[in-house]
């Protein structure tokens, strides 16, 4: 399974010839009868080889973590972006690209300090980044959202301008018909001109909301 430790496995040979050393020295030594320098040797051997088959366990599940899976989260990330900025979605200032970037240029580093023999950090920086795809999907997720929210309200507010200003051109009509036989106090018409210019008021800003969507 060589191939599931890239570059490291050239470190991690050396580093058992190493060992292997080691114990060809105690056994030197007990010969000897250095009982007592042998001990602090096969303990150091024991010592790096419970830490070298740490890192054996570990460095094949950071490597490919950072060499392929977290590499292509990100493109797949990339990818829905792009989506919807296609799809109208403003989302460029939030410059998640630039950010993405940055995490591919962190993963290149992971990958040259596992190829080292390193896995100190790396764990660390695999959470952060997994951590943060995560929450820029929530981010997608929520200016999806607003978007079809406003699309759909904006259908509503001019559905019910065009019903308002039908139901007050009939209201218009109508006192025009009873003004011919019925008196209108003056407090009734500048009713009337108040709504009329409410009515023309609303619809500016409706125009100036469709313009800024």
């Amino acid at each position: 399974n060589r191939y599931q430790f890239g570059k490291a496995e050239v470190v991690f040979d050396v580093e058992l010839d190493e060992i292997d050393a080691l114990v060809d020295q105690f056994e030197v030594l007990t010969n000897e009868g250095n009982y007592t320098e042998a001990h602090t040797v096969v303990e150091e051997a024991n010592a790096r080889l419970i830490q070298l088959n740490d890192k054996i366990r570990i460095l094949p599940v950071l490597y490919q973590a950072c060499k392929t899976d977290i590499p292509e989260k990100l493109d797949e990330l990339i990818s829905a972006i792009k989506e919807m900025k296609e799809s109208g979605h403003r989302i460029h200032h939030f410059g998640f690209e630039k950010e993405i970037h940055k995490y591919h240029e962190q993963l290149i580093l992971m990958v040259e300090l596992l190829d080292q023999g390193v896995i100190d950090g790396v764990q660390e920086t695999i959470d952060e980044v997994e951590e943060r795809i995560q929450e820029i999907y929530d981010k997608l997720e929520q200016e999806a959202l607003a978007k079809k929210y406003t699309e759909k309200e904006i259908f509503v507010m001019h559905r019910n301008l065009e019903e308002i200003e039908k139901d007050l051109q009939k209201t218009k009509e109508e006192i025009k018909v009873l003004q011919e036989s019925y008196h209108f106090e003056e407090e009734d018409q500048e009713s009337q001109l108040t709504l009329d210019n409410l009515l023309k008021q609303l619809k500016v800003h409706a125009d100036k909301i469709q313009e800024e969507l």
